[in-house]
């Protein structure tokens, strides 16, 4: 049992992660209008994923299959998409 609940702090603090720091990319995309309108909205969805990600963690006793899924799809999708816009500024 503790080696589960470790597990779930883990999968836990990674969706607390992804909400606050993508969700702060996306905050500063909408006020400040440093990328396009659509960035913010992915910013959005990868930030939910974080939020989904820690509400499926904490309400079920495996550790969330979820929150694993969420945090690979929503981190490589926001990693992916900014790489890809820094890369298009420098030309």
């Amino acid at each position: 049992m503790p080696a589960l609940l470790g597990s779930q702090i883990a999968h836990a603090g990674l969706g607390v992660w992804i909400a606050v720091a993508i969700g702060s990319v996306a905050a500063a995309t909408f006020q400040h209008h440093i990328r396009a309108t659509w960035y913010g909205w992915l910013c959005t969805l990868a930030a939910g994923f974080g939020v989904v990600a820690v509400i499926d963690t904490v309400s079920t006793t495996t550790g969330g299959l979820f929150a694993q899924l969420a945090f690979f799809a929503g981190f490589i999708e926001w990693t992916i998409t900014t790489s890809i816009l820094m890369l298009c500024d420098n030309e």
